[in-house]
């Protein structure tokens, strides 16, 4: 388990990987964050939010997971933690982000107009990595740093491959060589 938050100098937020087994190898759940008038835009991401105070953040996991889903979590286990540093705020932000373990679509959930969330659905990594990042005209985008933390979880779990050396780019100040036709 994790500590508990007591204090607001650090904003601790918890994510969740729910994947699932699928014809086509595995599938990403994510949810649609109908965006925070002038905060951010609509777009698909990760299920969390803030971990609050006197509660672990695998607790405020499972409590943000069951919020924004139609899932119960059996389960979690904690994969890495991001920190960053927010401009104007007096501490930091960590992102920890957890594999969640979850029964099958456990209970039907209608959101309503105040949420945040206004559903979700499964993704394969390939459609999460080709989807247009997130933006002000882009709501059915991936925000960015949650393709990030997708790609890292499935490379920590060895669900993804690396790049092959052919794929890699050129080493800082090359450039390959472009053919013309």
């Amino acid at each position: 388990m994790g500590y508990l938050v007591d204090s607001y100098e650090k904003t601790i937020t918890a994510q969740g990987i729910i994947l699932r087994k699928s014809g086509e190898g595995i599938e990403v759940f994510l949810v649609h964050d109908r965006g925070k008038e002038n905060k951010k835009p609509a777009g698909w991401g990760l299920p969390g939010g803030k971990v609050e105070k006197n509660e672990t953040a695998d607790d405020g996991l499972v409590r943000e997971v069951e919020e924004e889903t139609p899932f119960r979590v059996s389960g979690c286990h904690y994969l890495f933690t991001e920190e960053k540093k927010c401009a104007g705020a007096r501490g930091a932000n960590q992102i920890q982000v957890f594999l969640a373990e979850v029964c099958e679509e456990s209970r039907t959930k209608a959101p309503s107009a105040e949420e945040e969330i206004d559903g979700g659905r499964w993704f394969t990594p390939e459609e999460i990595f080709r989807a247009p990042f997130a933006g002000p005209d882009m709501e059915n985008g991936v925000y960015f740093s949650h393709k990030a933390r997708i790609f890292l979880a499935l490379r920590l779990l060895g669900l993804i491959r690396p790049l092959a050396e052919e794929d890699a780019p050129p080493p800082a100040g090359e450039r390959k060589r472009m053919v013309p036709y």
